[in-house]
């Protein structure tokens, strides 16, 4: 779903999402991850730095998948 789009697209997307019932779960791996863990690769993000960012980015795009009010 994130094809490299900025936070603020997906979080659209998710929120749109969310309104359809058909819609029961997404799949944005690379938008939760992608920056954090180049960032642990260049030295500049510690391992529990990582996992926070890694949560946070994950716990923001669910709450916009199932609360469209958010935003």
């Amino acid at each position: 779903l994130g094809r490299d789009a900025p936070k603020e697209r997906v979080d659209h997307w998710l929120e749109v999402a969310g309104q359809v019932e058909a819609f029961v779960g997404f799949a944005i791996g690379c938008s939760i991850w992608e920056d954090g863990v180049q960032a642990w690769r260049a030295g500049t993000l510690d391992d529990d730095a990582l996992e926070a960012q890694v949560a946070e980015r994950y716990l923001g795009f669910a709450e916009h998948f199932t609360d469209p009010l958010i935003g």
